[in-house]
């Protein structure tokens, strides 16, 4: 789950036709989540709110895949999953695998190039 509840916080007419705006998300947990934005006067600030609930779901989601790998390197244990699923995560474990082995291999080069350069070697 994510997402359950959005409403207009608050929405105040400013200078010169602006509107400032929050936005209050409410999770599944009860969390709130705030976003806030100034628009012309007119807009369609519903709309608005409603298209940013998928955008929202997904940052948590994407928040909740990254802090399970982190505690997983860390050799810790990841109990439950509010927001996504394991098979994202599996998924985004061997995007994370990959980056890994990409920047191994680069690091590994730049070694070898200053273990192999001839100014640098032991006289």
């Amino acid at each position: 789950m994510a997402i359950i509840d959005s409403i207009i916080f608050s929405n105040n007419l400013q200078k010169y036709g602006y509107r400032y705006v929050i936005e209050q998300h409410t999770d599944h947990l009860g969390r709130k989540f705030y976003y806030s934005y100034s628009c012309i006067d007119g807009s369609d600030i519903a709309g608005s709110m409603l298209n940013r609930v998928p955008l929202i779901d997904n940052m948590l989601a994407e928040a909740e895949i990254n802090s399970a790998l982190d505690m997983i390197e860390k050799g810790e244990n990841v109990i439950t999953l509010e927001f996504t699923n394991w098979g994202k995560v599996n998924l985004a474990s061997k995007d994370r695998k990959d980056k890994f082995d990409s920047d191994i291999l680069e690091l590994s080069g730049k070694k070898d190039k200053l273990d192999n350069h001839p100014n640098l070697k032991d006289k």
